[in-house]
């Protein structure tokens, strides 16, 4: 008797009916039968139950809702739960036991944010059971529990990643329009990785920013890769062409190409779908970094890193350096590497250089390499002057990589900093180093006079090479001073195409 009442609830009671959703707001969810409206459960797939726990709690509310209402009604409820199951990856952590996979995924979140290596998730257990083991002994077993070990931590990794994608796949459709920037570079493998970012705007005026995809290039990368990788990022986001207003590049040659590059197979692209070319710019920050390049004193750069590398390029004069900077008790602790890469990084090694100047001259006269531009005080007045300057770009580089920055306010950093450079050449001409800290020090213990008419020459080369940059950008002047500050715009020089709406998010 009790074999038939077993084989009975196996055929008619495991087995949920498709007629329970529009009827009992209900559907089936990990073997189990889920009420939509509040997600409790229902563990045997018996009408019984599942209409007892409708009328009982949800019928008062919904009893007259009928027909294609209920229909309708059924489906916002389906697309409410996925909405809900799409949400932070850490919430289905949340509850009981899971805790432990939760703790998993915070320090896996952790890892990944500081660009710790993976397999530093072992040592972390650790340190976490090292401590428990002195304050709460009895709770070690649960901390045991807590796998983070290379493998665990690189899934978990992966698991915020493709919710934060998923996050932004949700957040891309609202978007009314998008610009894009795009950077490529090679890393130690020697493969190229293109970076996209992209910044959105809804219809409340919501701005979002966020790293839309890096693509690793292995083969070529000729405009034709580029833009498959650009079109493919678009496609996945679930955006079209015609939102697009602005791409923003490295300024290389296959991202600038007019036929071959980029920026022309996205203008032959749009121009064939009849839609409106969007923007090309090239980055700001990387036309500023370039305009620092302009100035001849290659000869005092030349000095200090052939220097510096005497000094670091052999383990043994290095720790004797460093030891010697100790015993006199120096302020700093050791001179700084040169990266081409890093944009500020000339500035740093410049003002290192120049505070540890006469600590380098004693050390490279111990080893019979003596400096002998030290002795020069043309050269160091050069030296000083292209401290001073490289400071003062490096301020401004600084000022420009803030976050959240409109375009108006770049453009302001930029043309504050031409103005800048005026009033250098007008200090300058009348001996005033005001501005220019490290060529006062030179000029107190100096027989020569400041070479004024030398740094006016360059600081004009500068000027000049900031007025002949970001043609980019002030071919739209217009445009963004009327959206700027419409009182100030000029109505005659205002063109009914000048201006669009969604210039306002580049």
């Amino acid at each position: 008797m009790s074999q038939n009442k077993k084989r009975k609830i196996d055929t008619e009671c495991r087995i949920f009916n498709d007629n329970w959703s529009l009827s009992y707001f209900f559907i089936e969810y990990r073997n189990k039968a889920m009420c939509l409206i509040c997600y409790e459960t229902v563990a045997v797939f018996k009408e019984f139950n599942i209409k007892r726990h409708y009328e009982s709690k949800h019928q008062n509310k919904y009893v007259n809702c009928k027909g294609n209402l209920r229909t309708s009604l059924l489906e916002k409820f389906k697309q409410n739960f996925k909405s809900e199951r799409v949400g932070n990856v850490f919430e289905k952590y949340n509850r009981g036991k899971d805790e432990i996979i939760r703790a998993s995924y915070e320090v896996a979140n952790l890892i990944a944010r500081e660009n710790k290596s993976f397999s530093d998730g072992e040592f972390v257990k650790k340190c976490i059971l090292a401590s428990v083991k002195e304050i709460i002994p009895e709770k070690m077993s649960v901390f045991e529990n807590i796998s983070l070990s290379r493998n665990t931590i690189t899934r978990r990794v992966e698991d915020i990643g493709g919710d934060l994608m998923t996050k932004l796949q949700i957040k891309s459709k609202t978007f009314t329009f998008f610009s894009l920037a795009l950077d490529e570079s090679t890393d130690v493998s020697d493969t190229a990785q293109l970076l996209i970012f992209i910044r959105g705007i809804d219809t409340d005026y919501n701005i979002t920013e966020e790293l839309a995809s890096l693509e690793s290039i292995s083969g070529t990368t000729k405009g034709a890769d580029i833009f498959e990788k650009v079109n493919c990022c678009i496609e996945n986001l679930g955006l079209t062409w015609e939102k697009l207003c602005s791409i923003t590049t490295d300024g290389a040659p296959n991202m600038v190409g007019r036929n071959t590059g980029l920026v022309g197979r996205i203008a032959e692209l749009t121009t064939s779908k009849m839609i409106e070319t969007p923007i090309f710019l090239h980055c700001i920050i990387h036309q500023q970094s370039l305009c620092g390049k302009i100035m001849n004193l290659e000869h005092v750069m030349n000095i200090v890193t052939k220097t510096v590398n005497f000094i670091r390029s052999h383990g043994l004069k290095h720790r004797q350096f460093i030891e010697f900077l100790n015993e006199i008790e120096s302020e700093h602790k050791d001179v700084l590497y040169h990266n081409q890469v890093r944009w500020l990084s000339r500035g740093k090694v410049l003002k290192r250089f120049f505070d540890l100047r006469q600590e380098i001259q004693i050390f490279m006269i111990e080893k019979n390499k003596p400096v002998e531009e030290f002795e020069n005080e043309q050269w160091m007045y050069d030296l000083a002057f292209l401290t001073d300057i490289s400071a003062h770009l490096n301020e401004l580089n600084l000022k420009l990589q803030k976050q959240s920055k409109t375009i108006f306010e770049l453009i302001s950093d930029v043309k504050s900093f031409e103005i800048k450079l005026q009033l250098f050449k007008n200090q300058i001409l009348k001996q005033n180093l005001l501005h220019f800290k490290t060529c006062q020090e030179i000029k107190q213990n100096s027989l020569i006079d400041v070479p004024t008419n030398h740094f006016v020459s360059m600081l004009e080369q500068l000027s000049k090479e900031f007025e002949n940059r970001f043609q980019d950008f002030k071919s739209h002047m217009t445009s963004f001073r009327l959206i700027e500050n419409p009182l100030l715009s000029d109505e005659n020089n205002v063109h009914e195409n000048n201006v669009h709406e969604k210039q306002i998010i580049i």
